[in-house]
């Protein structure tokens, strides 16, 4: 089995996705639905728990492909990386 590379919900990459901060196309469609799903209920409720529920919903997305998304993965987490 292959280590995982998704990073822990507490990283700042999962706010900045999920605020619309970082525009990413994903090569997994169904990936990027979801997370842009998400992105107008943030911005729609601007509240925690909004914020909280986006996040779990796109994680385990993400955790339940991994395999299919370890390059927007990468790409998502190493720009964030990059503009910090």
């Amino acid at each position: 089995m292959i280590e995982s590379i998704l990073p822990s919900k507490e990283h700042e990459g999962w706010r900045k996705l999920l605020e619309g901060q970082i525009s990413h196309n994903f090569s997994f469609v169904a990936a990027g639905l979801c997370v842009a799903r998400n992105i107008r209920e943030v911005r729609r409720n601007k509240s925690e728990e909004s914020y909280n529920t986006a996040l779990s919903e796109v994680y385990e997305f993400f955790r339940k492909y991994e395999r299919f998304l370890i390059n927007d993965i990468r790409e998502i987490f190493t720009f964030e990386m990059e503009a910090a």
